[in-house]
C-alpha cells in the first residue's frame, strides 16, 4: 500500500514537472511563439499528451492573443488622427470578417459620431456574415442521416442519451440559433420531445425547417 502511494505521488510529480517543462519551453521565446506557423502549431499539438488540458489552454491563449494583438493594433490605427492611416486601417478591418468582432468591441468608443456609426455597422455586418455561413453549414448537415455514436454511461444511474443522427443535431442547433423567441427551458423540453419521434417524423420536421424555418412546439402547455 505504501508502495502504491509512493508510485501515485511519483506519477503526479512527474506529470506536473513535465507540464511545467513544456510550458516553460513555450515561454522561452515569446516572439517565436507569437508567430508560429501552421506546421509549428501542428507539431506542438503532437507533442502534447492526451488530457493535458492546461497546455492546450495555454496554446489557445497564445494563438488568440497573437491574432487579437494584431487586429487591436490595426483598430488603434483606425482611431489615429492621420486620415490616410485611419482610412487604410478601416478598409483593412472591414475585410477581416469575424476575426475583427471581439477586438472592435473592446475598442474605446470613438469621439467621432461618424466613427461610432461605422463601428456599429462593421461589427454587425461581420456577425451577420458569420451567422449566414453557419446557417448554410447547418443546412447542409440537415442532409446527413448518419447515426451519432452514443457513449457508454459512466455510472449505473446515468441516463443514456437518446438516439440521434447528425441531421437531428443540426436541427436542434439551428432551432437554438434561429428560434430566438423560444425560452431556454422551452427549447430543451421541445428538443427532448423531438428526439422521442421516429426518424420518419423527424425527417418531416426537418423538411419543414428547410422550406420555411417552421419550428413546431412539441410542448404546448409550457408556462
Amino acid at each position: 500500500m505504501i508502495t502504491s502511494k509512493i508510485s501515485k505521488n511519483y506519477n503526479f510529480l512527474f506529470s506536473t514537472i513535465l507540464m511545467l517543462l513544456i510550458l516553460s519551453g513555450c515561454e522561452q521565446n515569446i516572439e517565436r511563439r507569437k508567430n508560429m506557423t501552421k506546421d509549428q502549431v501542428i507539431e506542438r499539438l503532437k507533442q502534447i499528451d492526451e488530457k493535458q488540458y492546461a497546455i492546450i489552454d495555454f496554446l489557445a491563449d497564445s494563438l488568440l492573443n497573437d491574432i487579437r494583438e494584431k487586429v487591436t493594433a490595426v483598430s488603434s490605427c483606425w482611431l489615429d488622427p492621420d486620415k490616410n492611416l485611419s482610412s487604410n486601417a478601416a478598409m483593412l478591418i472591414s475585410q477581416l470578417d469575424e476575426i475583427a468582432i471581439i477586438p472592435l468591441m473592446n475598442t474605446s468608443v470613438p469621439e467621432s459620431i461618424t466613427k461610432r456609426v461605422w463601428l456599429i455597422h462593421t461589427i454587425t455586418e461581420a456577425e451577420l456574415e458569420l451567422r449566414e455561413k453557419l446557417i448554410a453549414y447547418l443546412d447542409k448537415m440537415l442532409e446527413d442521416k448518419s447515426s451519432v455514436l452514443i457513449p457508454e454511461p459512466i455510472g449505473r444511474e446515468e441516463e443514456l442519451p437518446k438516439p440521434r443522427r447528425v441531421c437531428d443535431e443540426a436541427y436542434m442547433q439551428m432551432r437554438r440559433l434561429l428560434n430566438t423567441s423560444e425560452k431556454v427551458e422551452e427549447y430543451y423540453l421541445n428538443v427532448d420531445a423531438y428526439l422521442d419521434l421516429t426518424d420518419d417524423e423527424k425527417d418531416k420536421e426537418i423538411s419543414k425547417v428547410k422550406k420555411a424555418r417552421v419550428w413546431k412546439k412539441f410542448i404546448e402547455d409550457f408556462d
